[in-house]
């Protein structure tokens, strides 16, 4: 399906969708999103009326793709966001800075909520894996 940016207040521009993914692309939104691609795994077949926990197609992976932001420098202005929600971790790609040729990354994992003593674990920026460039 395809939409008039101007008639929607979300910036929708066009929309696909297969058994197995959804795909939505933007324009002109505030938070520079441009593209949203969702991966679904295979339907789980169980008996259960309609309630909050049955999923029909359980969502793999969302892939959101942004604009890039002038007011924001380069290494901060996030260019893909993905989360790989089944195995917890959520990958941040950056945009590439001007005269360089790779872009910085960060990917945070997803820890239990407590540590072996039963101590409320409080996330950090030490707990993710981070490619910068300098």
């Amino acid at each position: 399906m395809e939409f008039y940016e101007k008639a929607r207040v979300d910036g929708l521009i066009k929309w696909e969708e297969t058994p197995q993914t959804m795909t939505e692309y933007y324009q002109g939104r505030a938070n520079f999103l441009s593209y949203r691609h969702v991966n679904f795994g295979p339907r789980v077949k169980k008996l259960a009326l309609n309630s909050a926990e049955s999923n029909p197609r359980p969502m793999v992976k969302i892939t959101e793709r942004f604009f890039r932001n002038p007011a924001k420098p380069a290494d901060e202005d996030v260019a893909e966001r993905t989360f790989l929600i089944l195995e917890e971790r959520i990958q941040l790609s950056y945009h590439c800075r001007e005269d360089y040729i790779t872009a910085s990354k960060r990917e945070f994992l997803r820890r239990t909520e407590v540590d072996s003593k039963g101590n409320k674990i409080i996330m950090t920026p030490d707990m993710c894996v981070s490619f910068e460039l300098l």
